[in-house]
């Protein structure tokens, strides 16, 4: 079994590559097409009308006697969260790289959401019929922008004809030194000639043999005891001994293959299936997997719960497990007789289904109308059925095991990122769950009347249970209900589902930007909340007062907040700190520390970047059997207030920041800078990359804000020459005399 995606920057052919894939494994007659507006995998009506993937899609494909699970992520920057909690799932990954284009924008974004997983990677340099296709090139700028410590390791080269117009005819494998032609009508018959052995196909073969002896002491030990001189005859070396060889640098990380082919010209996929099968590692290569024991009682832990669609509190060592005792770290392991453990990374509404919950399965077997744990809520869920899932069709089946992909029917509860074992299990663990990015836009909806109201809040609850990157708050002085998402497509996309999908009449206002308060130190605050008597129409049911000794330790992530960091939005309890809290207390706790991160002190904008720590909390009487839960919920957001504002000096306003390339015409390279570095755009340019036909790419980090329009700035600079990708990169300041600029309405 292999589980793995498919990655890349939008247009370079990604979905292309899994037609082929599905063609060639038999699943389908003949390849659909994205152009056409039917191919298998972009099943989504706005997928086949905009030509993009939106939706990240599974399925499992027969190669050489192995299941190889497939999940074709999205290449479009809106959609990274797509990408983000498949690569949580996966064991190995294929980055498609455009042989033109190389290295763009989201190419680095997808490689830095691998290397945070720690996912051994093969890249398929595709498109190689493209006028200006270089592989060469390609894998240059693999090395210059990717900046991994893995050495990309080319094991094809490219067989070509013609001068002035060069044809990709064949793929010759500098693995097992064959000369492969592809033939039929869609490229299915595959012949491995023998290659022609030349000075260039020699040196060649000697450039792969010499990366792996630098990275694999057992292939050097063993050219050594087979006394062969690789240097003098590299073409010698058993194909056998070369394949093991990448296998296992590969799966360390260590080596990251480069292939080529042309997939819409149907040249070059079936020998990345077989990459997938020689290299990638199976989920027994993989190994254990790390969990953390939590109790059954109390309804989860609180201090490593995770919030359904904003926070990811993390972990700590010394945090407390209410039976007693601190964090216990256990492994899991792939095996059937281990104890069920899985992990739900999707969330989707299929209709005539209902919620189909998409895992993967660590350890143990999930079957069919079994109950389960959902560890991560503290609530009992139910299965009513499992299925193996082929793109928008399923097939039903009575059990999944471990290592596995599937989805589930009638789990009400779980949301992406949570961990589910089986319903007896009297110590239950949870896994590391789903970081997703900040939201960069926002907008407002509303119903077109206040009786489709009830409707709208139910849509928005099921959309953002499907979608953990949207998030949905009322802003507190207009009352209006605020949709935070990845860019302007995916609230748009999103605001067409609320219409179109489930008829909901709202309007929708223009996207904004999503601005952020971040506080650049670490903070304490020790403090005291009093209420009066509280009267009927209060937060907390009418009684007497009450005074709260609260204690919160705040630290910071930054200045410059990547998406994945690990620490963005968090929230975490000191270990002891909730003894003598009954369950709605605790749930109020939780409350209380997602307001605080809700609201800073500049302009009440959501924190980001810092992470919160509820040191101690004490009724001043020492008994909270008669303090409200909404006392301790609006106190802890008090708290964070005074300890804002008590280092007012050291929180700023923080604005998106965009990876941004720009590819234009040498002439007007000049122009295109000045206008980056002014102080219109107030950008950062980073470097230059020629590209064929006389073109030049420019990379530059720019503040999302100062981009509005540039679509026609582009256009006018260029003579319509020039184009533009964006990618987030991270949250920066804005600077001090321009925040009352970008605040303003």
């Amino acid at each position: 079994m292999r589980n793995v995606g498919i990655f890349a920057h939008v247009d370079h052919g990604k979905t292309t590559v899994v037609e082929r894939m599905l063609l060639y494994t038999n699943l389908v007659r003949r390849p659909g097409e994205v152009h056409d507006g039917n191919a298998t995998m972009d099943y989504l009506p706005q997928e086949m009308a905009r030509g993009i993937t939106i939706n990240a899609a599974a399925i499992t494909l027969p190669w050489r006697e192995h299941e190889i699970n497939v999940i074709d992520t999205p290449g479009h920057v809106d959609f990274t969260a797509e990408v983000e909690r498949s690569a949580r799932v996966l064991d190995g990954a294929v980055l498609v790289v455009d042989a033109v284009s190389g290295v763009q924008a989201q190419t680095l974004r997808v490689w830095a959401q691998c290397e945070k997983y720690g996912i051994p990677t093969v890249v398929f340099v595709n498109k190689m019929d493209r006028e200006g296709a270089d592989f060469g090139a390609a894998v240059a700028s693999l090395r210059e922008r990717l900046g991994s410590d893995a050495s990309f390791v080319p094991v094809h080269a490219p067989v070509v004809s013609g001068d002035m117009h060069r044809e990709f005819r064949a793929v010759r494998d500098l693995v097992s030194m064959k000369e492969l032609t592809f033939g039929g009508e869609w490229g299915e018959e595959v012949t491995p000639g023998c290659a022609r052995e030349s000075a260039d196909m020699a040196a060649a073969r000697l450039g792969l043999v010499d990366e792996l002896v630098g990275l694999d002491d057992a292939f050097l030990d063993a050219l050594l005891e087979a006394d062969i001189d690789y240097e003098a005859a590299p073409c010698a070396v058993e194909p056998d001994l070369v394949r093991d060889a990448l296998a296992r640098a590969t799966r360390s990380r260590r080596a990251v293959p480069v292939l080529l082919g042309s997939a819409f010209k149907n040249k070059g996929v079936q020998p990345l299936l077989d990459a997938i099968v020689d290299y990638m590692p199976s989920p027994v290569d993989v190994g254990p997997v790390s969990a953390v024991r939590v109790s059954r009682r109390g309804g989860g832990v609180t201090s490593v719960r995770k919030h359904k669609h904003k926070h990811k509190p993390v972990a700590k060592s010394g945090a407390s497990d209410p039976d007693g005792g601190g964090v216990q770290s256990v492994s899991r392991t792939p095996q059937a007789s281990e104890p069920l453990t899985a992990l739900a990374f999707k969330v989707a509404h299929i209709p005539q289904r209902g919620a189909v919950v998409y895992f993967r399965v660590y350890s143990g077997v999930l079957r069919s109308a079994s109950t389960l744990f959902n560890s991560t809520q503290g609530v009992k869920e139910r299965v009513s059925k499992l299925y193996k899932v082929y793109a928008d069709d399923m097939e039903e089946v009575k059990e999944i095991g471990p290592g596995a992909l599937g989805a589930a029917l009638g789990l009400r509860d779980a949301a992406t990122g949570d961990t589910v074992v089986a319903g007896n299990d009297k110590h239950p663990v949870v896994l590391a769950g789903v970081s997703m990015p900040p939201p960069v836009f926002f907008c407002a909806v509303e119903p077109e009347s206040l009786a489709v109201q009830p409707e709208l809040e139910k849509a928005l609850a099921q959309v953002t249970r499907e979608d953990p990157s949207l998030s949905v708050s009322i802003d507190e002085e207009t009352g209006e209900t605020i949709l935070s998402g990845m860019g302007e497509l995916h609230l748009e996309y999103i605001a067409t589902r609320l219409r179109d999908e489930l008829g909901v009449s709202c309007t929708i206002s223009e996207p904004r930007v999503a601005y952020k308060e971040h506080l650049s130190v670490d903070a304490h605050m020790a403090y005291t909340f009093s209420t009066g008597p509280l009267s009927a129409g209060s937060l907390a049911a009418p009684g007497p007062a009450h005074q709260l000794n609260i204690e919160l330790a705040v630290s910071a992530v930054g200045p410059a907040l990547a998406p994945d960091a690990d620490a963005v939005e968090t929230w975490t309890v000191a270990d002891g700190a909730l003894d003598g809290l009954n369950r709605e207390q605790r749930e109020a706790v939780e409350t209380g520390l997602e307001l605080a991160l809700q609201r800073g002190i500049v302009a009440s904008l959501p924190l980001t970047g810092n992470a919160v720590e509820l040191v101690g909390i004490e009724a001043a009487d020492g008994d909270f059997s008669a303090v409200p839960a909404g006392v301790i919920a609006v106190g802890i957001s008090k708290a964070m207030m005074a300890l804002l504002a008590a280092h007012a000096d050291a929180v700023s306003v923080m604005e998106p920041l965009m990876e941004m390339e720009v590819d234009v015409g040498e002439d007007y390279v000049g122009q295109v800078i000045a206008d980056l570095n002014s102080p219109l755009r107030r950008g950062q340019v980073s470097g230059m990359q020629p590209l064929p036909g006389g073109q030049q790419r420019i990379w530059a980090t720019v503040p999302l804000a100062s981009l509005a329009g540039y679509s026609t700035a582009i256009r006018s600079l260029t003579q319509g020459n020039g184009t533009f990708s964006l990618a987030f990169k991270e949250y920066g300041p804005v600077p001090p005399s321009l925040v009352a600029q970008v605040l303003a309405p």
